[in-house]
């Protein structure tokens, strides 16, 4: 049986890794929204902030609430967030390792192999886009009005700014898009057959 890898399954492959990477590293980032005013430079990911005295130059990153307790992230949008948008991640992940292990595979394998992780890259992009969608209303909480002002709403960062950590989140996200469609082309069966004919 043979074990043939096409130029869009290798794309396919890599696409797949690096967006489970650039998701899974935003995810654990604290830097998705960021306050460079005053004297102090704070940031909000996910499921932690970072608080850096611009006197002292000594930055302090921590869990809500000191230590991570999935309750003490500061709205619920941002438990939503964290849950859809790090599930997301999990089902990214797999499909990763999912698409790598079908390039040792014979064709027949292949084809399922390679259907199925499109269809978790399909879920994975809703999954994490509506994360992402939600993450901003909680910009409306006490800690992000103690940080950055009074003006900070729902979609409305006030004097924050959006970080790198959420931007990397939804580049990764957008290109995970084209990872169900490579996925359903990644295995050409008129070129293996042919191949077949010359062995």
């Amino acid at each position: 049986m043979a074990i043939v890898v096409t130029v869009v399954q290798v794309i396919w492959t890599f696409l797949s890794v690096c967006t489970a990477l650039a998701c899974t590293f935003s995810f654990a980032s604290p830097t998705w929204f960021i306050k460079n005013v005053g004297r102090q430079l704070a940031s909000f990911g996910l499921f932690s902030y970072c608080v850096q005295n611009m006197r002292s130059r000594t930055t302090m990153c921590l869990g809500y609430g000191d230590e991570f307790s999935f309750t003490r992230i500061p709205h619920g949008a941002w438990q939503a967030g964290c849950v859809l948008f790090g599930g997301g991640c999990v089902m990214l992940c797999a499909a990763a390792i999912i698409a790598m292990a079908s390039c040792c595979v014979p064709y027949f394998c292949e084809r399922r192999i390679s259907v199925f992780a499109g269809y978790m890259q399909s879920v994975a992009v809703v999954i994490c886009s509506v994360g992402l969608i939600i993450y901003p209303v909680g910009l409306e909480s006490n800690v992000i009005k103690m940080y950055c002002g009074q003006s900070a709403a729902s979609f409305n960062p006030g004097n924050c700014e959006i970080g790198w950590g959420y931007v990397l989140a939804i580049m990764g996200t957008a290109l995970t898009m084209f990872g169900p469609f490579l996925s359903k082309y990644a295995i050409d069966k008129p070129r293996l057959e042919e191949s077949e004919e010359f062995v």
